[in-house]
Protein backbone atom coordinates (compact mmCIF):
# COMPACT_ATOMS: atom_id res chain seq x y z
CA UNK A 1 0.00 0.00 0.00
CA UNK A 2 1.49 3.34 -1.08
CA UNK A 3 1.24 6.71 0.63
CA UNK A 4 -1.74 8.65 -0.65
CA UNK A 5 -1.22 12.00 -2.35
CA UNK A 6 -2.59 13.69 0.79
CA UNK A 7 -0.11 11.82 3.00
CA UNK A 8 2.75 12.77 0.68
CA UNK A 9 1.63 16.40 0.85
CA UNK A 10 1.64 16.21 4.65
CA UNK A 11 5.17 14.76 4.64
CA UNK A 12 6.37 17.55 2.34
CA UNK A 13 4.75 20.21 4.51
CA UNK A 14 6.15 18.95 7.82
CA UNK A 15 9.62 18.41 6.34
CA UNK A 16 9.71 21.87 4.74
CA UNK A 17 9.86 20.59 1.17
CA UNK A 18 7.78 22.52 -1.35
CA UNK A 19 4.53 21.25 -2.78
CA UNK A 20 4.69 22.52 -6.33
CA UNK A 21 7.85 20.92 -7.62
CA UNK A 22 7.78 17.35 -6.33
CA UNK A 23 9.21 16.13 -9.63
CA UNK A 24 12.38 18.11 -8.89
CA UNK A 25 12.62 17.12 -5.21
CA UNK A 26 13.42 13.61 -6.32
CA UNK A 27 15.17 12.39 -3.15
CA UNK A 28 12.09 12.84 -0.99
CA UNK A 29 9.80 11.54 -3.72
CA UNK A 30 11.93 8.41 -4.20
CA UNK A 31 11.90 7.87 -0.45
CA UNK A 32 8.13 8.17 -0.20
CA UNK A 33 7.54 6.02 -3.29
CA UNK A 34 10.01 3.42 -2.00
CA UNK A 35 7.83 2.76 1.02
CA UNK A 36 5.88 0.27 -1.11
CA UNK A 37 8.68 -2.21 -0.46
CA UNK A 38 8.90 -1.32 3.26
CA UNK A 39 5.39 -1.71 4.68
CA UNK A 40 6.68 -1.73 8.26
CA UNK A 41 8.16 1.77 7.79
CA UNK A 42 5.08 3.02 5.96
CA UNK A 43 2.93 1.81 8.87
CA UNK A 44 5.02 3.87 11.31
CA UNK A 45 4.18 6.94 9.22
CA UNK A 46 0.53 6.24 8.40
CA UNK A 47 -0.83 4.34 11.41
CA UNK A 48 -3.51 5.78 13.67
CA UNK A 49 -2.87 8.15 16.54
CA UNK A 50 -3.62 5.39 19.06
CA UNK A 51 -0.85 3.29 17.52
CA UNK A 52 1.59 6.22 17.32
CA UNK A 53 1.46 6.94 13.59
CA UNK A 54 3.66 9.92 12.78
CA UNK A 55 1.25 11.85 10.54
CA UNK A 56 -1.63 11.33 12.98
CA UNK A 57 0.57 12.44 15.88
CA UNK A 58 1.61 15.60 14.01
CA UNK A 59 -2.03 16.37 13.15
CA UNK A 60 -2.90 15.99 16.85
CA UNK A 61 -0.08 18.38 17.80
CA UNK A 62 -1.42 20.87 15.23
CA UNK A 63 -4.87 20.64 16.84
CA UNK A 64 -3.37 21.16 20.31
CA UNK A 65 -1.45 24.21 19.06
CA UNK A 66 -4.66 25.75 17.72
CA UNK A 67 -6.45 25.05 21.00
CA UNK A 68 -3.53 26.48 22.99
CA UNK A 69 -3.56 29.68 20.92
CA UNK A 70 -7.23 30.12 21.72
CA UNK A 71 -6.73 29.34 25.41
CA UNK A 72 -3.67 31.51 25.97
CA UNK A 73 -5.45 34.80 25.39
CA UNK A 74 -5.46 35.05 29.18
CA UNK A 75 -2.76 34.14 31.72
CA UNK A 76 -5.29 32.86 34.23
CA UNK A 77 -8.94 31.92 34.34
CA UNK A 78 -10.32 32.11 37.85
CA UNK A 79 -8.11 30.02 40.11
CA UNK A 80 -6.54 28.21 37.12
CA UNK A 81 -3.19 29.53 35.87
CA UNK A 82 -2.50 28.63 32.25
CA UNK A 83 0.85 27.23 31.13
CA UNK A 84 2.48 30.01 29.08
CA UNK A 85 5.17 27.57 27.88
CA UNK A 86 2.60 25.20 26.35
CA UNK A 87 3.13 26.47 22.79
CA UNK A 88 6.90 26.02 22.98
CA UNK A 89 6.49 22.56 24.51
CA UNK A 90 4.15 21.49 21.71
CA UNK A 91 6.51 22.87 19.05
CA UNK A 92 9.46 20.99 20.58
CA UNK A 93 7.45 17.77 20.59
CA UNK A 94 6.37 18.42 17.01
CA UNK A 95 9.99 18.94 15.97
CA UNK A 96 10.96 15.68 17.67
CA UNK A 97 8.32 13.80 15.68
CA UNK A 98 9.24 15.60 12.43
CA UNK A 99 12.88 14.56 12.99
CA UNK A 100 11.69 10.96 13.34
CA UNK A 101 9.81 11.28 10.02
CA UNK A 102 12.95 12.68 8.36
CA UNK A 103 15.06 9.80 9.69
CA UNK A 104 12.57 7.21 8.48
CA UNK A 105 12.54 8.74 4.99
CA UNK A 106 16.29 9.43 4.94
CA UNK A 107 15.89 13.14 4.17
CA UNK A 108 16.63 16.40 5.95
CA UNK A 109 14.15 18.79 7.47
CA UNK A 110 14.43 21.85 5.30
CA UNK A 111 14.57 25.49 6.39
CA UNK A 112 11.16 26.52 7.68
CA UNK A 113 10.06 22.90 8.10
CA UNK A 114 8.75 21.21 11.16
CA UNK A 115 7.49 23.61 13.78
CA UNK A 116 10.10 26.24 13.01
CA UNK A 117 9.27 29.90 13.37
CA UNK A 118 11.82 30.64 10.63
CA UNK A 119 10.48 31.49 7.22
CA UNK A 120 12.02 29.85 4.15
CA UNK A 121 14.28 32.22 2.28
CA UNK A 122 15.26 32.32 -1.35
CA UNK A 123 14.83 34.22 -4.53
CA UNK A 124 11.68 33.97 -6.56
CA UNK A 125 12.79 34.61 -10.13
CA UNK A 126 12.87 31.78 -12.64
CA UNK A 127 16.01 29.71 -12.45
CA UNK A 128 16.51 30.37 -8.73
CA UNK A 129 17.51 27.69 -6.30
CA UNK A 130 15.20 27.57 -3.32
CA UNK A 131 16.57 26.44 0.04
CA UNK A 132 13.45 24.26 0.13
CA UNK A 133 15.18 22.10 -2.47
CA UNK A 134 13.61 23.23 -5.69
CA UNK A 135 15.36 24.34 -8.80
CA UNK A 136 12.95 26.31 -10.93
CA UNK A 137 14.24 25.95 -14.46
CA UNK A 138 12.91 27.44 -17.66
Amino acid sequence: MALTDAQKAQCRMYLGWSMGYDDRDSHLERSMNGLDSKPEVELLITDTLVNGGILATLAAIDAKLIAAHNRLKAAAVGSITLNAAELQMLCREGNRIVARLARLLGVEVREGGGYSSALPSGRTESGAYYPGGNYIGK
